[in-house]
């Protein structure tokens, strides 16, 4: 939450109390706890970060996470016009197989590639 990054704690809390309900139960934290914990969860952020650069983005765990970030994020853009055409133009049901194979193809493309960029050994 942004508002503990910025020292903000009592405004963390009360957005916890309204977003949480009076029946909350067993093991589930207090809203109190909740911001004591994001603040903790911040400052282990902070001490590993210190000294991080863009390159750190291609290293190690972070290079997988940066690749299936960008291949999640490539398959929205190509998917998504593909959809919005589709309701648009309320295509005729023999135009609608070749948009869901379109579809199919544009959306696994990056999966299957992903499989052979991650036996890369990049570090």
């Amino acid at each position: 939450m942004s508002v503990v990054e910025h020292g903000h704690e009592a405004k963390a809390e009360h957005a916890i109390k309204r977003l949480q309900t009076s029946n909350t139960g067993l093991g589930v934290p207090t809203p109190s706890q909740s911001v004591a914990l994001l603040s903790q969860t911040n400052q282990i952020e902070k001490r590993l970060t210190e000294g991080a650069g863009y390159s750190e983005c291609f290293k190690g765990t972070n290079f997988r996470r940066t690749e299936i970030t960008v291949g999640t994020w490539v398959t929205q853009q190509m998917v998504g016009p593909v959809l919005q055409v589709r309701r648009d133009l309320k295509t005729a049901e023999k135009d609608k197989a070749k948009v869901r194979h379109m579809q199919f193809t544009f959306s696994s493309k990056p999966v299957f590639r992903s499989k052979d960029l991650s036996q890369w050994d990049l570090h």
